[in-house]
């Protein structure tokens, strides 16, 4: 039995004993208070911000008798649990609209020429006259994992835009050629 106590003396170090001890502590304040404090006496004073969430409250903890008027949105239901209202009164008919369009053409640039790295270059695609562009894009040609494109917009009246411009930066290092060529969506009436 001695030479018990004398191997556990010889492996017992402060920092054991410490973290014994700081346990003891923390399972006594806990205990502490359970026990000591008075039921009801911890309130929304005694609580910090957003310590107490929906995991922490029991079933029907909240109520509409606890929920202050007019203080909830539509945003803090659940989709459904609100009723729609009543269907409001059908309104005026409506001007009669412009026809769309019935001829839609895609027409493409000449394509730019292939740059260098750190030099830029632009292709721009035109619609035929009386059209109107209403979209577009572009193909990279060359090596276009190098290629940086910063104009991609419609040219022309705002209104009524006629073309499409595309302009893409070489941003390589290397001697990888860059080049693009602009596609423009045209309509016609």
């Amino acid at each position: 039995m001695l030479r018990r106590i004398s191997a556990a003396r010889r492996h017992l170090t402060f920092a054991n004993v410490m973290s014994v001890i700081a346990v003891f502590i923390a399972l006594g304040g806990a205990s502490y208070a359970a026990v000591n404090l008075p039921k009801n006496s911890v309130g929304t004073k005694q609580l910090k911000g957003k310590s107490v969430g929906t995991k922490q409250l029991k079933g029907n903890a909240v109520n509409s008798n606890k929920v202050k008027n007019f203080s909830l949105r539509a945003n803090d239901f659940k989709k459904g649990q609100i009723p729609s209202g009543p269907t409001g009164v059908t309104g005026p008919q409506g001007d009669k609209g412009n026809p769309g369009a019935t001829n839609v053409t895609a027409r493409y640039g000449p394509g730019s020429a292939l740059v260098g790295a750190g030099q830029q270059t632009s292709d721009t695609a035109s619609c035929n006259p009386g059209e109107v562009a209403t979209g577009g894009g572009y193909f990279l040609t060359g090596d276009a994992t190098h290629s940086r494109v910063y104009n991609n917009l419609a040219e022309g009246d705002a209104e009524a835009p006629t073309g499409w411009k595309v302009s893409v930066y070489n941003d390589s290092d290397a001697t990888a050629s860059v080049g693009v060529r602009a596609r423009v969506n045209c309509s016609a009436p």
